[in-house]
This record gives structure tokens, sequence and C-alpha cells, in this order.
């Protein structure tokens, strides 16, 4: 896999380095593609568009790399689900991690000020152009989901032929999601006071997608592909 990361637009996206039998290694070209990181594999050589995960320019142009799943949330909560988790760290960079260069970017963006070109017809008025959102991806069909604001949120929706749960916290602002069918049964879920429960036998589930107690304690849903962009894109 490759875990990629834009700050001027907060794109995260998790992608396999599998490409029609060939496992790519990538790299940062340095250069912007519609004011989002553009990277290059090694192999062939094209640069790659790291939001949507394309190659446009060079031999492979028009191929995408697959989608993973993935999860965007603080360190806090990310460490409450997964504590024996380890941090990748060169060596005296740990402050890094603790400096936000971006903060306030976000605010310059709602107000049309790009430090870097952005091209009209790519702008979507129904958010504004700094929001956060968790984008699903099934086999081809796309949604996305606000995760600016201060709601707490359960969505049961569809997806293409999948039918998902989105799990949305003002945290961070978190997101994640995961395909509702457990077994031979779909699922729906409900989110109040911070506890996640499905409807049909009251157990709870943590934002990894775990049932921690009730019925189906242990059971595991399966997370669906998705990546955590800026409207813009």
């Amino acid at each position: 896999m490759v875990v990629t990361y834009c700050p001027l637009c907060a794109s995260g996206a998790v992608y396999s380095r599998d490409l029609d039998g060939q496992v790519l290694l990538f790299g940062n070209t340095s250069a912007l593609y519609q004011s989002d990181v553009v990277m290059y594999d090694h192999q062939t050589g094209p640069y790659w568009f790291q939001v949507i995960g394309e190659a446009i320019v060079g031999p492979a142009t028009g191929s995408r790399l697959t989608l993973l799943p993935s999860m965007t949330t603080p360190w806090a909560a990310w460490t409450r689900l997964h504590p024996d988790t380890m941090v990748l760290e060169r060596p005296g960079s740990g402050a890094r991690y603790r400096r936000d260069d971006f903060l306030g970017y976000e605010d310059s963006v709602n107000e049309g000020r790009f430090a870097f070109p952005v091209t009209e017809s790519k702008l979507d008025s129904r958010l504004q152009a700094g929001d956060k959102v968790l984008a699903v991806e099934v086999r081809g069909d796309h949604k996305a989901y606000a995760l600016n604001g201060m709601l707490e949120e359960a969505i049961n929706d569809t997806v293409g032929d999948q039918e998902i749960l989105v799990i949305v916290r003002p945290e961070g602002p978190t997101g994640a999601a995961y395909s509702r069918t457990l077994g031979d049964r779909t699922l729906i879920f409900t989110l109040s006071d911070r506890v996640l429960k499905d409807v049909e036998t009251q157990s709870s589930w943590d934002d990894s997608g775990r049932a921690v107690s009730g019925p189906l304690a242990g059971s595991q849903l399966k997370p669906v592909p998705s990546r955590s962009p800026g409207n813009e894109e």
C-alpha cells in the first residue's frame, strides 16, 4: 500500500501499489495539480494525481490505483481504538507532528484565496471549498459526506449496490465507512450520547466497526474504501 496526504487540501488516501501485477514505488514530484500533490512512480515514471490516484502524465495516463479503506480521526481517538499503534517518525522530527503549518489555510480557501491555481469548473458551491468530506467509493460509484460542523451521526446509506454505515463525529473531525451487511443480514445503526448501536440486537460498536458488547460482541464490520479530501477536489 501507499499512504498519501496533501496538506494543501487536507486529502488523505490509501491505495494499493499493485497496478496490473506490478508493484509500484511512489515518490513526491513537488509539483501540484488542482492545488494537490502530484506523485510519481519509480518503475514507469508517470505523474499521479494524489487525491483520486489517477495517472495524469506518462504511459499509464488514465490508469487508476485501487482505493483501500482508511479512517480519518484524531490521534487520541485512534489510540483508544488501537493502543498498541506505532508511529513512523524520523529521528528528531517528532515536533513536526505537533505543529500545523497550514493552520488557518481552510479559512483562506473558503474565501476563494487558493495558494495555487484551481480550475474554476472544479469548484462546487454545495459546500464551502475548504470543507472536509469523507468520500466513499464502491466499484466506481462515489458519494461524499460532509465532516464539518459539530454533528455526531450514524448515516445508514447505499452507495452503488453496497449498504453502508458512515460514522461522523465532530472531534478531528472523524469519518469512517463500513458495510452494514453482517453475515446474512443488513443492520441499521443509531448514534446517541456517543454510543453506536445496531437496531436489530442493540449491540454496541466502536468507531473501528467492532461490536464491543451485546449479542454481536466480537463481530467486525467490513470497512469500505474511502478517502478524506477537501471539497475543492
